[in-house]
């Protein structure tokens, strides 16, 4: 059996990790980076592990998707965290997944209700790439060709945390991006989204309004 590092000094660095949540929350579709994390976790990246450890707790049950919840993974969630496992999509708290998810799986999501939105899951999915963040100060136009030849999608974030707007142009399954964008016609209730890779991390709130612009 195998138990895979934690944090080194977990006071600290979890606090270190809730703020690069916090900050990725707070202002969405900006890319968050902290180098000093090395967890070494076989299948699931650095700023995954930093979101479950810092944030994951005896009483939040959590999701691992199947490709990434190897036994030794199980294990050592339950050792740092004390959470309890779910197989369940629609009782856990947190949900770690990977960027493969298909519709049907992510709209098993609870999306909270009018009365308490805040009690709906909160999602970490790993992706092969972060996506290409540009503000709206930036004129550069989108070449709707090339971004057609390499399978990728802009989109326009508004809303709470964005000076005027936030263009993410990303190569997101479309399964993800139908639902990141009808997702947000529930508001107040919705999801939370931490993209991860490697050791970045950016955020979309259910808050953020989610525009298609150009798509593959």
């Amino acid at each position: 059996m195998t138990l895979y590092t934690g944090f080194h000094s977990p006071c600290l660095d979890a606090q270190i990790g809730f703020k690069q949540v916090l900050d990725s929350l707070s202002q969405p579709g900006k890319i968050n980076t902290y180098e000093n994390w090395h967890f070494n976790w076989p299948t699931l990246n650095n700023a995954s592990v930093a979101c479950l450890l810092a944030l994951c707790d005896q009483d939040t049950p959590v999701f691992i998707d199947k490709t990434l919840a190897l036994s030794d993974i199980s294990r050592s969630v339950a050792f740092h965290t004390q959470s309890k496992l779910t197989e369940q999509l629609c009782d856990a708290h947190f949900a770690f997944l990977d960027e493969s998810i298909d519709l049907e799986s992510l709209e098993q999501l609870n999306i909270g209700t009018d009365i308490s939105p805040e009690s709906s899951a909160f999602v970490i999915i790993q992706t092969k790439q972060l996506p290409q963040v540009t503000d709206n100060n930036d004129s550069t136009p989108t070449d709707k060709a090339v971004l057609k030849e390499l399978g990728q999608t802009t989109l326009r974030l508004t809303g709470p945390g964005i000076l005027g707007s936030r263009m993410i142009t990303t190569a997101l399954p479309v399964d993800i991006l139908t639902y990141l964008v009808e997702g947000r016609k529930a508001f107040p209730k919705g999801v939370d989204f931490i993209l991860t890779h490697q050791n970045s991390m950016l955020g979309i709130a259910r808050t953020t309004q989610l525009e298609v612009i150009s798509c593959m």
